[in-house]
């Protein structure tokens, strides 16, 4: 989903030519690589003009081999960079850039050349200057090789091992380099998406847009891309579209970026329900990428998705080979592990479980060598439900291991809460800067108002000296008049623009109240979200009240909710949602929150004397389920299994608040392994306890220190 924008890394020349009005060229030509290659090759020849390989022409000689590249005239390119480098009387500095070129030729033109000895020898040369990096060429070159070490290990899938090199690149970038700073925070952005780190994505990926924003420098469309991948990746699919559609309002060069673009908001449409909104924009992706003769891989990969939600096997099988064959001929085998896991998914709706689970593997063994968490977290679910039918009952039981331990390292409470907080904050602040912009046009507009009535006041006094010099009392007493008159309309004009200005006022404070309610709402359900929650515990605590309140904390989940998506479809298993939901309400007390925490997930907070009472709360609403009418077939039921602890433990705090939801949720892991449709509890004994007990349940069972309250199924 995440596009870095690929830039031609037009060095920045610093070496002194052998003729100083040079430089301004150099800066033109570097500036028009990336918009008309072509022409800027014709150029960099023109001021190369076929002159001597020596040190003092290093900065034409590095643009020539960019303008190459840029024509992917690699040969030649490459054949100039080893004159350079035969050089023997090249300073420290440009010896360093020359091998950040060597790294660059060799990324971009897919050689396959063992760099270990360029690395060595630049970390030979860093050492050497380490002493010197505030000197402008120093930095420069440092800059230079940090970037080009770290492009190509990103493009190498190495994302762990590229981000130290974008922050160190970073730090030896010129104040002034503005734009660059911006690309760098922002390829740092999408390698933090790639880790599954989603807070980090969303703090340098809008601090990136922020740094363009500050110096009236335009937003390039992948920008807003990638925050429609990051709000794909937090399943915010109504943000996914606004900001993909925000990218597609902008100019976009890159054909490959609008058919992306395209594919992203059918990809959320898919997760909406809305399968006809979906095909139309994966068939117009289809489309773009024909036209300009580039990889259709990801498009045909989605519609192949949708095709097995149909039911259309054939129809998915057949895209998804399409797909397959094109990721191969654009070398872009290391993703074929998404192809393989959507064929999968298709074999395993038709049955044939030994075929799927074969595909499966395959595309767990490339997930291994170039390895994207959120892709491969969404690989276990159905391959486990196939082992389980094909009884593999070892590999399933590994796989799920591996599962847990995956999923609850990527769905992290307070990453998942900074990540919603940041883009939150980044969309109030767009809202405070247009009220800013509205103070600032209403008050230029009053001065404006006021220095027009000075100047009528002033003409007006002079006239009547004049008409008075003339004509006498009877003139002035007409002056007076159209004076009055004049002073009427001013006002008036006055009026009206403090009148607009302040409903633009009212206009942006409802805004921002729009906002704030949409942030502490689940927009399916109408239920309170993560949010809401978060900030109820933070006023709780706040109070410190001697009559402290006590709750049951209770986690739900709706059992085999994917096999009611798979079965149904994603629009009723959205029904079953808000049906859940409204079930939910029902059953709650009026000073119980009950929030929809994500998923197929709810948090239900009620007010006990007693934590038994959150016993007979679950059964109470396990018995309410029953009597609900789900489906056409009414022996078709919806169950749930739930998981609750005492809140607060030992005080309200914070940390009290995590350790109950881990008790809980602790205690839902056992009622779903369980058999489902039932429920666990824990009752605190020891009120003592420390919150880094709570690592280890089993053991504070052992000890009596807590208690397990259970219901097994029916």
């Amino acid at each position: 989903m995440f596009k870095i924008k690929n830039l031609w890394l037009c060095l920045s020349l610093s070496c002194v030519l052998s003729v100083a009005q040079s430089q301004p060229i150099i800066e033109e030509i570097q500036a028009l690589i990336a918009d008309d290659p072509e022409l800027a090759l014709t150029q960099a020849n023109e001021l190369w003009a076929n002159g001597p390989v020596d040190a003092d022409r290093i900065g034409a000689g590095l643009l020539l081999m960019n303008a190459r590249i840029a024509n992917q005239q690699f040969a030649s390119a490459g054949q100039l960079l080893d004159q350079f480098l035969t050089l023997t009387d090249v300073s420290q500095s440009d010896r360093l850039r020359l091998l950040a070129q060597k790294i660059i030729w060799a990324r971009k033109s897919k050689s396959d050349e063992d760099l270990g000895p360029v690395i060595t020898q630049a970390e030979t040369i860093m050492v050497q200057l380490s002493d010197r990096t505030g000197e402008p060429s120093v930095a420069q070159a440092f800059f230079e090789l940090n970037q080009a070490v770290g492009y190509r290990l990103y493009f190498a899938g190495s994302f762990a091992e590229a981000e130290p090199y974008f922050f160190q690149a970073i730090k030896y970038l010129a104040d002034d380099r503005h734009q660059k700073r911006s690309d760098l925070n922002n390829s740092i952005g999408v390698v933090k998406a790639q880790q599954a780190d989603l807070a980090g994505a969303a703090e340098y990926m809008l601090k990136s847009i922020k740094i363009l924003e500050n110096h009236d420098l335009p937003i390039a469309a992948s920008r807003y891309q990638n925050l429609g991948s990051l709000s794909f990746m937090l399943k915010d699919w109504d943000k996914t579209v606004e900001y993909s559609e925000k990218a597609l309002t902008l100019p976009i060069n890159d054909p490959v970026i609008r058919a992306s673009l395209l594919s992203n908001i059918a990809a959320a449409y898919v997760e909406m329900g809305d399968l006809e909104q979906a095909i139309e924009k994966l068939m117009n992706s289809i489309s773009v990428s024909e036209q300009n003769g580039t990889s259709a891989s990801s498009a045909r990969n989605n519609l192949g998705y949708i095709f097995n939600q149909m039911g259309e096997y054939d129809k998915a099988l057949e895209q998804l080979e399409l797909s397959r064959l094109e990721f191969i001929e654009h070398n872009k085998g290391a993703e074929l592990n998404i192809i393989y896991k959507s064929m999968a998914d298709v074999y395993a709706n038709m049955g044939d479980h030994d075929r799927a689970a074969e595909l499966y593997e395959q595309a767990y063994e490339l997930h291994k060598g170039h390895d994207i968490k959120m892709k491969r977290v969404e690989l276990y679910p159905k391959w486990i439900d196939v082992l389980v039918k094909g009884r593999n009952y070892q590999r399933a039981y590994e796989l799920m291991v591996e599962f847990k331990a995956l999923n609850d390292e990527i769905i992290d409470v307070a990453s998942t809460e900074k990540v919603n907080e940041l883009m939150t904050a980044f969309e109030v602040e767009k809202k405070e800067q247009a009220l800013q912009n509205s103070e600032m046009l209403r008050s230029e507009q009053q001065k404006n108002i006021a220095l027009l009535e000075s100047k009528a006041a002033f003409n007006e006094r002079i006239r009547m000296l004049m008409m008075l010099l003339m004509v006498g009392l009877v003139v002035i007493l007409l002056l007076v008049y159209r004076s009055w008159r004049f002073r009427g309309r001013v006002n008036q004009l006055l009026l009206d623009k403090n009148q607009r200005i302040e409903k633009q006022h009212e206009q942006l404070q409802s805004l921002n109240d729009q906002l704030k309610t949409q942030t502490e709402i689940d927009t399916l359900t109408g239920l309170k979200n993560r949010r809401y929650l978060t900030q109820l515990i933070a006023t709780e605590s706040a109070k410190k009240s001697a009559a402290q309140k006590q709750w049951c904390l209770v986690i739900i989940d709706i059992d085999d909710f994917k096999h009611i998506n798979d079965t149904y479809g994603h629009q009723r298993g959205d029904e079953v949602l808000v049906q859940f939901a409204r079930c939910l309400q029902q059953n709650q007390a009026e000073s119980d929150v009950v929030a929809r925490w994500g998923g197929e997930e709810f948090l239900w907070l009620t007010e006990i004397d007693d934590v038994t009472q959150g016993a007979e709360r679950c059964d109470a609403f396990q018995q309410a389920l029953t009597r609900e009418s789900w489906f056409r077939d009414d022996e078709v039921k919806v169950t749930c299994s739930m998981g609750f602890s005492s809140f607060p433990l030992v005080n309200l705090s914070f940390a009290d608040w995590e350790a109950a939801l881990k008790l809980a949720d602790y205690a839902l892991y056992r009622a779903k392994n369980g058999g489902k449709n039932q429920w666990y509890g824990f009752k605190v004994i020891d009120h003592h306890l420390a919150y880094d007990d709570m690592d280890d349940v089993d053991d504070l069972l052992k000890g009596n220190r807590l208690s397990l309250l259970s219901k097994k199924a029916e």
